[in-house]
Order: C-alpha cells, then sequence, then structure tokens
C-alpha cells in the first residue's frame, strides 16, 4: 500500500519490509532456508536455477495507491487487509 505525494513519488506506507526483504534477496544478501525443498534450501538469488530465477524477476506485485488519506483511514485499511507492519 502506498501513498503518492503532491510530486507523484510514490511513498510506501504498508508492505515495505516485505518489499525489502524481497530486493535484498535479488541482492544476494542472504540465502533461503528452505530443507524441505531442496532445490532451494540455502540458495541465493544468483544460485537458482534460472527458472526460479525468472518466475520471481516476472512476478507482479500489486499495489494499492491511496489519493488522500488520514492516520485513521490508513489505520482502517491496515485492519481491512490484515497487514502487520
Amino acid at each position: 500500500v502506498a501513498t503518492e505525494d503532491k510530486r507523484g513519488r510514490l511513498h510506501i506506507v504498508f508492505g515495505g519490509r516485505s518489499l525489502q526483504t524481497i530486493l535484498d534477496y535479488i541482492k544476494g544478501t542472504f540465502s533461503l532456508k528452505l530443507p524441505q525443498s531442496p532445490d532451494l534450501h540455502n540458495k541465493t538469488f544468483g544460485e537458482l536455477n534460472h527458472r526460479y530465477r525468472d518466475r520471481l524477476e516476472d512476478a507482479e506485485i500489486p499495489i494499492i495507491i491511496v489519493e488522500s488519506s488520514s492516520e485513521q483511514e490508513l489505520d482502517e485499511l491496515r485492519v481491512a487487509l490484515n497487514l502487520e507492519e
């Protein structure tokens, strides 16, 4: 969920940590810990099979842009979307 300022720039309101984790993984900052998935376990993004890298690179991340809202409206949106951040 993002808000847009008067200059047209988007500011992430909710989901920033999740987005940062995805970006950090793509940068190779950490490897996955998925012992139940040998193809993925202990692999950084660069070590993944092309099929998995392509899927992540081609994934669409939905963004909700909130035009104008108060803190109360953002809190209500957070509850409605079941967001913890």
